[in-house]
């Protein structure tokens, strides 16, 4: 018998993809990956950004600015102020994460859009010039009533079920892949990316912290290199969120 919570969940999920859709048809005649860091990890902020640097490729690092400089629930250190202005200086942008990384199962709408409005003071306090162009849903949770705040402030916003964003595409609910483990992995991802390039699609990538040891959240700096390399051997454009925004989605407003 399934449980109360587990129908609950069901149908959460399903008007998830049903309601508050801001539809876009893809039709790309290029494929495209794009590199996202959650969090993020002090490792990614240094190690990520060598990696992708040496690919002269940009990435979106997705902030809760009420992380920064502390431990992530399993030990991570995360990023400070010097870290953002290194990436920055790099090309790499920053995405808006809730200012206290909510969980959407958790917080109602009002807590929510409270924390996305803080996290956009922050970011106008330490770097006035910026904005944030993209979110992303921490822990990958969201409700409709929570998507519907998203949907306020963004047009585009990003969350973790897996899949290639091609065709028909919900803008404010896109797939992504987690990058997680070592370069034995490597083949799993192989393949996503030649997929990717079948379907002309549009391959977005999201990881936590890169390092040799990395927990289950994050990847190593030989798996980045190696999924960075392939994709632009298989004529992949790799671009950051914004980059994709300002030339292939005409989004008004």
């Amino acid at each position: 018998m399934i449980s109360n919570n587990r129908i609950k969940s069901i149908i959460i999920k399903r008007l998830n993809y049903i309601l508050y859709r801001n539809n876009f048809n893809l039709n790309l005649l290029k494929p495209i990956v794009t590199i996202t860091f959650d969090d993020f990890p002090k490792t990614a902020a240094i190690n990520g950004n060598k990696i992708l640097n040496t690919f002269d490729a940009k990435a979106t690092f997705y902030i809760s600015f009420n992380l920064l400089g502390k431990f992530s629930d399993i030990g991570l250190p995360i990023a400070n102020l010097n870290d953002i202005e290194n990436l920055l200086k790099y090309g790499h942008e920053l995405g808006d994460h809730t200012f206290d990384h909510c969980d959407a199962s958790k917080f109602d709408y009002r807590h929510y859009e409270k924390s996305i409005i803080e996290n956009r003071l922050q970011l106008q306090k330490f770097f006035p010039n910026l904005s944030f162009s993209s979110f992303a849903y921490p822990f990958g949770s969201l409700k409709p009533t929570n998507k519907k705040i998203v949907s306020k402030y963004y047009k585009v916003s990003r969350g973790i079920q897996s899949g290639i964003n091609s065709g028909l595409t919900d803008l404010n609910f896109l797939k992504s892949v987690h990058i997680s483990g070592d370069e034995e992995r490597f083949e799993n991802y192989k393949k996503i990316i030649l997929e990717n390039v079948t379907k002309s699609g549009w391959l977005i990538f999201f990881t936590h912290e890169v390092e040799s040891n990395p927990t289950p959240f994050g990847c190593t700096e030989k798996l980045l290199s190696k999924i960075l390399e392939f994709s632009l051997q298989t004529n992949n454009q790799i671009l950051s969120m914004s980059e994709v925004m300002h030339s292939y989605l005409p989004l008004k407003g």
